[in-house]
């Protein structure tokens, strides 16, 4: 399944890093024009929980936050600020 994740403040604020990271977890990762978008595939081997947490665990850890939208249609946000730090929240 193939998502469009948006970062806004990842691990050292460095795109470029998280692309390898998530590379590392084995997924399918390429920038797009928009500097802080990823282009993700997510191969049917790996659990969304697992990728959701491989998500999770690149944000800053005090106000980062990211949009994830899947090409199912479905939007998720998570932020790691707020009354529910760390958690993925379905919008719609």
């Amino acid at each position: 399944m193939h998502y469009v994740v948006e970062y806004n403040r990842c691990v050292g604020d460095s795109i470029w890093r998280t692309q390898r990271a998530l590379e590392r977890c084995g997924y399918e990762v390429e920038r797009v024009p928009q500097l802080t978008t990823l282009h993700i595939y997510r191969p049917k081997k790996i659990a969304f929980k697992q990728f959701a947490s491989d998500l999770i665990s690149r944000l800053q850890r005090t106000n980062g936050s990211f949009l994830l939208a899947s090409s199912s249609g479905k939007c998720w946000t998570c932020n790691s600020g707020g009354n529910r730090p760390g958690k993925l929240v379905r919008v719609f």
